[in-house]
């Protein structure tokens, strides 16, 4: 799937960003080493040293209908979680098991256990009835995770072990491919043959 790809080397909110773009560009997809005013659901503020977290948006116009829009947190969950795995998986001698308690929390938490590894931000924008276009940001620890007050929280380098996770080159490499495997899947899964049933079996799992 052809997917615009824009880095930034900081930004205040990829999710803002991604709304200057005009909407023949989409799907675009904004990564940035750095936010200033990254958010999370409710305005929380999420902060991190650059370079340890994916951060990105993307932005595009499902297939979907208006009443199904809900699902899009859960969607990007579990895409996150199916990219994630494929490409660990893919990169060395990882057992199955880490991914055991790797799970997606309703309505748009990714956590590991009982530790919150990333998160989604789900936006959309209307003109009257009509949707416009779907921004879906996301978080994902990568070497460090931020102190929350309210809950505990990991990295994929706590999670796997994987010292790659500390060279930049890696990093951003595991980045890029993620964000494609990531907004391709949340895509294709938002055509016109979307299946809830499917979507919950695989949060279920």
């Amino acid at each position: 799937m052809n997917i615009n790809f824009v880095d930034l080397e900081s930004c205040g909110s990829t999710n803002d960003e991604v709304w200057k773009l005009n909407s023949n560009q989409w799907p675009s997809v904004i990564a940035t080493s750095f936010q200033t005013k990254g958010r999370g659901r409710r305005g929380h503020q999420w902060q991190q040293a650059p370079g340890t977290q994916v951060l990105a948006s993307l932005i595009f116009k499902p297939k979907i209908s208006i009443l199904s829009l809900n699902w899009l947190p859960l969607i990007a969950g579990v895409s996150a979680f199916e990219a994630t795995r494929k490409i660990l998986l893919e990169d060395s001698q990882i057992s199955e098991n880490i991914f055991e308690n790797f799970r997606v929390r309703w309505p748009n938490d990714i956590y590991d256990g009982e530790k919150k590894l990333g998160g989604i931000l789900c936006e959309s924008r209307f003109q009257g009835n009509a949707l416009l276009g779907v921004a879906i940001g996301i978080g994902l620890n990568l070497v460090s995770a931020p102190t929350v007050a309210d809950r505990s929280t990991c990295s994929l380098f706590e999670m796997t072990r994987k010292p790659e996770f500390f060279d930049d080159n890696y990093a951003k490499n595991f980045r890029n491919r993620f964000l494609s495997a990531w907004s391709d899947q949340i895509i294709t899964t938002t055509d016109s043959s979307f299946d809830t049933s499917a979507i919950r079996t695989k949060w279920l799992e």
